[in-house]
């Protein structure tokens, strides 16, 4: 399990040079050669750069607000999905924009926190578990929930 945190110019979700392993908000936060995973967190803080999910994704837990507010877009491209993985969690900043038509899947016990931002993609809630929403989720897309749905606690 690594943490991996975009960097100032940003790029895909699914390409190596979108990330790193270095938290300092500096020219040492460059690109490395891996790509993050079911069990990863990516951070997206007020130094990285906008971040687009162009091919299908995965990941533990999705921060945009672990090492400062995310001020930036996060586009979900349409028809690519991004997963976050059982018992992970995603963190929306306040002062970011999630745009795109694609796909946010979260999957089994995961933890919700929107901060009042509209996400515009579809959501699928499924494999069980217990998802929970933290402050003021908004989605704009279509919600799916697919069996087992499991327990949706606000």
């Amino acid at each position: 399990m690594a943490t991996y945190y975009a960097i100032a110019a940003g790029g895909n979700f699914e390409t190596a040079g979108t990330w790193s392993t270095i938290a300092a908000k500096d020219a040492t936060r460059v690109g490395r050669t891996l790509v993050p995973g079911a069990a990863d967190t990516c951070i997206l803080d007020d130094w990285s750069g906008n971040v687009t999910v162009g091919a299908t994704s995965t990941c533990l837990n999705l921060n945009f607000t672990s090492n400062g507010n995310y001020t930036r877009t996060f586009t979900l491209n349409a028809t690519r999905q991004l997963t976050i993985a059982t018992s992970g969690s995603i963190v929306l900043s306040p002062n970011m924009t999630f745009s795109g038509t694609g796909t946010l899947l979260i999957s089994g016990t995961v933890s919700m926190t929107g901060n009042g931002i509209t996400a515009t993609c579809a959501l699928t809630l499924s494999a069980g578990g217990t998802k929970t929403l933290i402050g003021d989720w908004r989605n704009s897309g279509l919600v799916f929930l697919s069996s087992p749905a499991g327990v949706l606690n606000r």
